[in-house]
């Protein structure tokens, strides 16, 4: 309970809560609750992409996107984009593939070919 007044404070700084994300990236292979909030990470992750499928209508289009997922938690945490990847797939997306974009500039290429 003391974490989410710490993350909410407006004094922690985004490297500050970075350090306490991989603490518990690091924890979440033996530490249940460490475990839980990975997974519900995921799962929330997985609603706000459902949410913009929804909004691009692509359930109406005869077509599989592929996702391109970026930033340093999807590409350096592979816990945190299999638990994405396992929400998703409960849902009715269509996603054709999931990629991590480890450089942003390469996400605009990938979407250009």
């Amino acid at each position: 309970t003391e974490l989410i007044g710490y993350i909410y404070d407006p004094n922690t700084t985004r490297d500050q809560i970075a350090k306490i994300a991989g603490i518990v990236f690091a924890l979440s292979a033996e530490d249940p609750i460490a475990h839980q909030i990975v997974s519900d990470s995921g799962r929330w992750l997985a609603e706000l992409i459902q949410t913009v499928a929804t909004k691009l209508r692509f359930s109406e289009r005869d077509i599989s996107p592929i996702l391109g997922l970026a930033g340093g938690n999807f590409c350096n945490q592979p816990i945190l984009f299999e638990a994405t990847l396992q929400a998703i797939a409960t849902t009715n997306m269509g996603i054709a593939e999931a990629v991590r974009i480890h450089e942003p500039a390469l996400g605009g290429f990938v979407l250009a070919s």
